[in-house]
């Protein structure tokens, strides 16, 4: 009997400790978590209802914010932010990555004051298997939700985001997905399959397979997208790999289409790549996967074995 109540003490115990842990992430992340509501714009985006409240994330003390490009996928004609302390400030839409499905705001920080920013985490040494949570500001405007989950991979989505197991929902896209020392990992956007639309994958939330966009990559894009105003996708290289499946091909290239990028760069059929962008690769995957990481009008270099000779092709996207 004694052991039965020493294990139930112990397991409230650690209960306990671990709520105690997520309250405390919870009230440290909430003064940088504001609620953003859109008004005017289109009804339907992509045959889904358009969403008019969203999440999003201060990254910068004078007020840049990360959110979801789901939240503005149907072109509102405003957007108001509630603050954490329940005032009402303008956001004006700065930019949008389609390839990542991010949308940068500014807002006014009150006269005199600055916001608190939280601390991006390097997803690198983070651990699949590690716990996470997933913050949101749009059930209750006074108090963020959260859901609870593992970091369950990285590098998907064409090597742009990471994976998690949490619920994620239209109640935090736009929101940060933080591990347990308070560091934000990434910002919550749906993904799907199929064409990457902004509003795919929107239809299988909390399918226990959600995504989040790395805050470091965000942040090392932040001047760009102050400078522009939108980041689309690449055109795609127009090289076929010895294996319809990426996943299971080579870097042999099998086929190269006329007129492409890759023809006018001077690949040939029967090249290997051994690096893209200076990466060394050993499936096609791993070459598909750096030339999504870059935007419509910039280049990808591939380093080509043909033959016994090393060949430098730069591919104008």
């Amino acid at each position: 009997m004694y052991t039965i109540l020493l294990f139930f003490s112990l397991f409230l115990s650690a209960e306990g400790e671990t709520q105690s842990v997520f309250l405390n992430l919870r009230d440290q992340l909430a003064p940088s978590l504001v609620r953003l509501e859109t008004s005017g714009g289109d009804e339907m985006v992509d045959g889904v209802n358009a969403l008019t409240e969203i999440t999003g994330l201060i990254v910068t003390p004078d007020g840049y914010v990360f959110s979801s490009a789901v939240g503005f996928a149907h072109h509102p004609d405003a957007v108001i932010a509630v603050l954490p302390d329940g005032q009402h400030a303008k956001a004006e839409i700065v930019s949008t990555d389609f390839v990542r499905k991010i949308t940068l705001l500014k807002i006014e920080p009150p006269e005199g004051k600055t916001f608190p920013v939280p601390t991006p985490a390097k997803v690198e040494p983070a651990r699949v298997g590690q716990q996470v949570l997933a913050f949101g500001r749009i059930l209750n405007p006074d108090v963020p939700t959260l859901t609870t989950g593992i970091l369950s991979g990285k590098r998907r989505q064409n090597g742009v985001a990471i994976q998690t197991d949490a619920h994620v929902s239209p109640s935090n896209y736009g929101g940060p997905l933080v591990n347990l020392d308070g560091q934000v990992l990434g910002i919550l956007t749906p993904f799907g399959m199929g064409p990457n639309k902004l509003m795919t994958g929107v239809d299988i939330y909390d399918s226990g397979i959600g995504f989040a966009i790395p805050l470091e990559d965000l942040l090392a894009l932040l001047p760009r997208m102050k400078e522009q105003k939108e980041l689309k996708p690449t055109s795609k290289m127009g090289i076929t790999f010895d294996n319809p499946s990426p996943i299971l091909a080579g870097t042999k290239i099998l086929y190269v289409k006329p007129d492409s990028p890759a023809a006018k760069a001077g690949v040939k059929e029967g090249d290997v790549v051994t690096h893209a962008d200076g990466v060394p690769v050993t499936r096609a995957v791993e070459v598909l996967w750096q030339n999504a990481k870059h935007y419509e009008g910039e280049k990808v270099k591939l380093t080509l074995k043909r033959g016994e000779e090393t060949i430098e092709a730069e591919l104008e996207l």
